[in-house]
């Protein structure tokens, strides 16, 4: 139902700003699914079929930089629900230079994307840029969807934060922290980096980690050195190293987990020949 009012909201606000006679680009796609397969269990055959509705409209509003985009399915499932049901990926709109060229601002169902925390949220993400700085503000409603339907709950809500320098002398760091918390209690809080390094045009330093504060250690990290002194041939070298992070409000927070290392030297010309090697190690460990 959410998906089928929030849509129809978005085919809405379209018509409102193509009826006041503004020019409006208006883009979409439409796909149509459909799926059948035997039930082992039930020994019958089960049917799916969904409309998929992807739609767009840029320039909405005369002498502002506003846009709305939304993307969603409707249909029906057999093996889940006799009921035709519908899902929502995203709707929301994108304010370019809301303020004086510093302020970009987005609200409603969006991806949002920090180095510390990547989800779906119902919600606002605010960007305050100055020249080559600016700082990131999110938070909302976190958007969980199971296998066929969206199961978020009471008080699942995450919130974060990222501080970035971007193209200075080659340069490129950022800086974020994120919350997520389950009904009210605190699942997540991750600290994290990105930066990158150009050396004249030959060459790029990189390296990327997250930091598991409730758990106090370093859950993902990556490395990595790539050289490219001409067109026809580059090499690089990266190293990456994982361990498991889950809500600590899971009971599979306090399963044993195992360290993911691995390694490589990539030599790309008119050849290609790659190193590899991995490593595990594993350790149990208590909330």
């Amino acid at each position: 139902m959410r998906a089928r009012i929030l849509l129809f909201l978005l085919v809405l606000v379209i018509a409102a700003a193509t009826s006041s006679g503004y020019a409006v680009e208006i883009f979409g796609r439409a796909t149509t699914e459909f799926a059948w397969w035997q039930d082992l269990i039930e020994r019958d055959t089960k049917f799916a079929g969904y409309q998929y509705l992807r739609l767009g409209a840029l320039d909405v509003f005369k002498d502002r930089d506003i846009a709305v985009f939304g993307y969603g399915r409707y249909g029906l499932n057999e093996a889940a629900d006799p009921d035709a049901n519908g899902r929502l990926y995203y709707l929301y709109m994108d304010w370019r230079d809301a303020w004086k060229d510093r302020l970009d601002l987005r609200l409603g169902r969006q991806w949002t994307n920090l180095v510390a925390d990547s989800r779906i949220i119902d919600g606002a993400q605010v960007d305050c840029k100055i020249g080559p700085a600016g700082v990131v503000v999110l938070g909302g409603r976190d958007v969980i969807f199971d296998e066929f339907e969206e199961d978020t709950q009471s008080d699942d809500v995450t919130w974060g934060t990222e501080a970035y320098l971007r193209n200075v002398r080659n340069f490129n760091l950022s800086i974020s922290y994120a919350e997520k918390y389950d009904e009210g209690d605190l699942a997540r809080r991750i600290a994290a980096y990105d930066f990158g390094y150009t050396f004249k045009g030959l060459s790029r330093l990189y390296s990327e980690s997250r930091y598991d504060i409730i758990g106090e250690r370093i859950s993902e990290a990556l490395a990595g050195l790539k050289v490219f002194p001409s067109d026809r041939w580059t090499i690089r070298g990266e190293y990456f190293y994982a361990y498991p992070t889950f809500d600590y409000t899971s009971i599979y927070a306090v399963f044993a987990a195992s360290r993911f290392h691995a390694g490589s030297l990539l030599w790309t010309t008119t050849s290609r020949i790659v190193f590899p090697f991995t490593g595990a190690t594993r350790r149990r460990f208590s909330r």
